[in-house]
């Protein structure tokens, strides 16, 4: 199994992404869809997956963020871990 993480740029100002706009930004809803489209492309393919939501508890996202050593201006949202399905491991196995 393996883990894949999720994660966004964040700048350092917000208002030259959302200056002008009627919405208000919507990356955790876009993040949430992605990671959900991954999620089933990973059962359409016969792996097994769990999504492990992160954001928006802080101290996950900061614990997460520290462990994968990531660049300070990328935030963490979620984490999804994939891989064979245990009651079919044995069919792959060589």
């Amino acid at each position: 199994m393996c883990s894949v993480p999720s994660a966004f740029p964040e700048s350092s100002s917000h208002s030259d992404h959302t200056e002008g706009l009627v919405a208000p930004s919507f990356a955790q809803i876009d993040m949430s869809i992605a990671q959900e489209n991954i999620w089933l492309e990973t059962d359409t393919l016969g792996l097994g997956g769990v999504w492990f939501g992160i954001a928006p508890i802080e101290e996950h996202m900061e614990e997460v963020h520290r462990l994968l050593g990531l660049p300070e201006n990328v935030k963490v949202f979620s984490m999804f871990a994939l891989g064979y399905p245990a009651d079919r491991l044995n069919c792959y196995r060589l």
